[in-house]
């Protein structure tokens, strides 16, 4: 039995759900592209009781980092502009 004026164990898992500016930073995206993602259906976000703004699942943007290639930054990877 739990003794009165201990903390009550929240029913989510703490590092489970990010606030939009900790997912963007998350996915090194800048707030800006999060929404852009959601309005395009791309990112699925939530709202949780009592909370304010949009959280997202930290699996959830797993899934996106997988799906989604890094950028190629790399000069070499890029098509050379050749004049023939």
């Amino acid at each position: 039995m739990r003794r009165a004026g201990w903390p009550i164990r929240s029913c989510t898992s703490v590092h489970e759900w990010l606030s939009l500016k900790e997912a963007a930073a998350y996915l090194r995206v800048s707030r800006r592209t999060m929404y852009n993602l959601m309005e395009r259906g791309v990112l699925r976000w939530h709202e949780i009781p009592g909370l304010r703004g949009r959280w997202f699942r930290r699996t959830e943007l797993d899934q996106l980092r997988k799906a989604v290639p890094p950028a190629a930054t790399d000069h070499e990877s890029r098509p050379a502009d050749h004049d023939t």
